[in-house]
């Protein structure tokens, strides 16, 4: 299987984490990813392009590109990607086809903040249909709209102006996100660090008192009993690494995964593009590149 993407989906009032991948008659199929499951992916190389997105849905890569380290996708596909104008959109100047700008100008938008850990606060925008799935995608453990705004360009300007305080974030990394696993706020400090954001924004547009949702609900867990490890460092090799062990949460794209008693977290974002093999069973033997490599 041929890891295209990650993501959640909702069903029925519930969210679903999902592994999206390209099957052997390159069709795009899902793979649930469930709560209690005991798992024994292989993962092996090369790393392939992972395709482009139309309207028309997912497109594979018509030339099976190897990737280099930190791509996702060729060049040829990120062109041909509908919504990577939208994803690098500032607000400044629209760069998308004509019919998804009229699209993009006659939705609703929401900006919100999300809260990660006890000290992480970013600033986003989603269209409001989509606003708490998209808290959910990105392992949020609170989240509030802070303002309603009527096209794409119009929020993004609104959220660059929100992303002017030092302590406000456009984007977080993962291992901000990953170090962050086991230490929450509760509601009500999570409540004051949103409203004081308000209030020293004296911005307009802002609601000055948003609802503010707790996301812990979706993740499987509420607290962690420890502080998980890190399955591979960031400068270790994929290529036939090994994710075994019993899934007990999944937080954003973050899988938590426990083997004899230890905690392990993995950002499955890492897995794209790389092919996934299910063992029936785990495996009998370690190899000598190290504990580092298995769950």
């Amino acid at each position: 299987m041929h890891i295209i993407d990650t993501g959640w989906r909702s069903l029925k009032g519930r969210f679903q984490p999902y592994l999206h991948f390209q099957n052997s008659n390159g069709n795009r199929e899902e793979m649930p990813i469930q709560l209690g499951k005991n798992i024994h992916w292989r993962i092996t190389g090369p790393r392939r392009c992972t395709g482009y997105y139309q309207d028309t849905g997912w497109q594979p890569c018509p030339n099976d590109s190897v990737l280099r380290r930190n791509q996702i996708r060729c060049r040829g596909c990120s062109r041909l990607d509908e919504y990577s104008p939208c994803i690098r959109c500032r607000g400044d100047t629209c760069l998308a086809n004509e019919e998804r700008q009229k699209q993009c100008m006659e939705t609703p938008y929401g900006v919100y903040l999300a809260l990660f850990g006890n000290d992480i606060i970013k600033v986003g925008v989603s269209s409001m249909s989509r606003i708490l799935l998209r808290w959910i995608e990105q392992g949020a453990d609170y989240g509030a709209i802070i303002a309603e705004v009527e096209g794409g360009q119009e929020a993004r300007k609104t959220e660059r102006i929100v992303a002017k305080r030092t302590d406000i974030s456009d984007a977080v990394h993962r291992t901000r996100k990953q170090s962050s696993m086991s230490m929450r706020l509760n509601a009500a400090a999570a409540e004051e660090i949103i409203l004081e954001v308000i209030e020293e924004m004296d911005f307009a547009k802002l609601h000055q008192r948003p609802e503010i949702i707790d996301l812990s609900c979706y993740y499987g867990f509420k607290t962690l009993p420890s502080e998980p490890l890190t399955w591979l460092e960031s400068n270790a090799s994929m290529e036939n690494s090994m994710l075994d062990g019993r899934i007990c949460g999944v937080k954003g794209s973050n899988i938590l995964v426990e083997r004899k008693s230890a905690l392990f977290i993995a950002d499955l974002r890492r897995l794209l593009g790389y092919d996934l093999a299910q063992l029936k069973f785990p495996p009998e033997t370690i190899m000598q590149s190290g504990l580092e490599h298995f769950l």
